[in-house]
Protein backbone atom coordinates (compact mmCIF):
# COMPACT_ATOMS: atom_id res chain seq x y z
CA UNK A 1 0.00 0.00 0.00
CA UNK A 2 1.38 3.44 -1.04
CA UNK A 3 0.48 6.11 1.59
CA UNK A 4 1.03 9.75 0.21
CA UNK A 5 3.37 12.03 1.66
CA UNK A 6 1.72 15.53 3.10
CA UNK A 7 3.72 17.32 0.23
CA UNK A 8 1.70 15.22 -2.03
CA UNK A 9 -1.74 15.91 -0.78
CA UNK A 10 -3.80 18.99 -1.39
CA UNK A 11 -4.08 21.42 1.02
CA UNK A 12 -7.96 21.46 1.72
CA UNK A 13 -8.95 18.18 1.30
CA UNK A 14 -12.61 17.71 0.14
CA UNK A 15 -14.53 16.89 3.86
CA UNK A 16 -17.52 14.30 3.02
CA UNK A 17 -20.28 14.80 4.32
CA UNK A 18 -21.55 11.13 6.05
CA UNK A 19 -25.16 12.62 6.77
CA UNK A 20 -25.03 12.88 3.07
CA UNK A 21 -24.23 9.81 1.59
CA UNK A 22 -26.17 7.70 -0.13
CA UNK A 23 -26.84 3.77 1.99
CA UNK A 24 -24.97 2.83 -1.15
CA UNK A 25 -22.46 5.22 -1.03
CA UNK A 26 -22.27 4.67 3.35
CA UNK A 27 -21.92 1.04 2.35
CA UNK A 28 -18.55 1.39 -0.17
CA UNK A 29 -17.17 3.68 2.67
CA UNK A 30 -17.59 1.51 5.18
CA UNK A 31 -15.94 -1.37 3.71
CA UNK A 32 -13.01 0.65 2.54
CA UNK A 33 -12.60 1.76 6.33
CA UNK A 34 -13.11 -1.82 7.38
CA UNK A 35 -10.19 -3.24 5.47
CA UNK A 36 -8.18 0.03 5.72
CA UNK A 37 -8.59 -0.53 9.78
CA UNK A 38 -7.15 -4.53 9.18
CA UNK A 39 -3.85 -3.21 7.94
CA UNK A 40 -3.27 0.00 9.86
CA UNK A 41 -0.74 -1.00 13.12
CA UNK A 42 0.26 1.45 15.77
CA UNK A 43 3.49 0.62 17.38
CA UNK A 44 2.78 -0.92 21.36
CA UNK A 45 5.72 -1.71 24.54
CA UNK A 46 5.81 -5.02 23.34
CA UNK A 47 4.49 -5.16 19.39
CA UNK A 48 2.14 -3.95 17.37
CA UNK A 49 -1.93 -3.64 17.16
CA UNK A 50 -4.44 -2.63 14.52
CA UNK A 51 -7.06 -0.46 14.78
CA UNK A 52 -9.09 -3.67 15.20
CA UNK A 53 -7.42 -4.08 18.27
CA UNK A 54 -5.82 -7.58 16.67
CA UNK A 55 -2.19 -7.62 18.32
CA UNK A 56 1.05 -9.31 17.48
CA UNK A 57 2.99 -9.27 20.50
CA UNK A 58 6.33 -10.34 21.73
CA UNK A 59 7.61 -11.35 25.47
CA UNK A 60 11.34 -11.93 27.12
CA UNK A 61 11.08 -15.94 27.87
CA UNK A 62 14.77 -15.81 29.57
CA UNK A 63 17.12 -14.14 27.41
CA UNK A 64 15.17 -14.12 24.00
CA UNK A 65 12.48 -11.86 22.61
CA UNK A 66 9.69 -14.03 21.25
CA UNK A 67 6.06 -14.33 19.62
CA UNK A 68 3.78 -14.24 22.07
CA UNK A 69 0.73 -13.82 20.49
CA UNK A 70 -0.79 -13.19 16.94
CA UNK A 71 -4.40 -12.23 16.59
CA UNK A 72 -6.47 -14.92 15.16
CA UNK A 73 -7.47 -12.49 12.32
CA UNK A 74 -3.83 -11.94 11.39
CA UNK A 75 -3.56 -15.58 9.13
CA UNK A 76 -1.18 -13.96 7.06
CA UNK A 77 1.38 -13.33 9.73
CA UNK A 78 1.51 -16.71 10.81
CA UNK A 79 1.98 -17.56 7.36
CA UNK A 80 5.18 -15.03 7.20
CA UNK A 81 6.43 -16.36 10.27
CA UNK A 82 6.50 -19.80 9.47
CA UNK A 83 7.55 -19.56 5.65
CA UNK A 84 8.70 -16.31 5.71
CA UNK A 85 12.42 -15.14 5.23
CA UNK A 86 12.95 -13.56 8.89
CA UNK A 87 14.69 -16.66 11.01
CA UNK A 88 14.41 -14.07 13.95
CA UNK A 89 10.78 -14.17 13.77
CA UNK A 90 10.61 -17.89 13.99
CA UNK A 91 13.17 -18.53 16.73
CA UNK A 92 13.28 -15.48 18.53
CA UNK A 93 15.92 -12.68 19.99
CA UNK A 94 17.89 -12.06 22.22
CA UNK A 95 17.81 -7.90 21.15
CA UNK A 96 13.68 -6.15 21.59
CA UNK A 97 14.69 -4.10 18.69
CA UNK A 98 15.96 -6.37 16.31
CA UNK A 99 12.58 -8.32 17.39
CA UNK A 100 10.11 -5.06 17.04
CA UNK A 101 11.98 -4.63 13.51
CA UNK A 102 11.27 -7.83 12.31
CA UNK A 103 7.65 -7.53 13.19
CA UNK A 104 7.79 -4.09 11.41
CA UNK A 105 9.16 -5.83 8.18
CA UNK A 106 6.62 -8.66 8.47
CA UNK A 107 3.64 -6.13 8.89
CA UNK A 108 4.95 -3.99 5.74
CA UNK A 109 5.47 -6.86 3.64
CA UNK A 110 2.41 -8.43 3.82
CA UNK A 111 0.77 -5.35 2.84
CA UNK A 112 0.07 -3.27 6.11
CA UNK A 113 1.34 0.00 6.94
CA UNK A 114 2.53 1.53 10.39
CA UNK A 115 0.97 4.73 11.68
CA UNK A 116 3.65 6.73 14.11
Amino acid sequence: MHELSSADQPENPKKIEVAKLSFAELEKLSKEVSELAKISFRKTANGFKNINGDVVTIIEDGTIYKIAQISDDLRNFDRYVIHGPSKILNKGSDDKEKMMQALREMIEQTGGRIIE
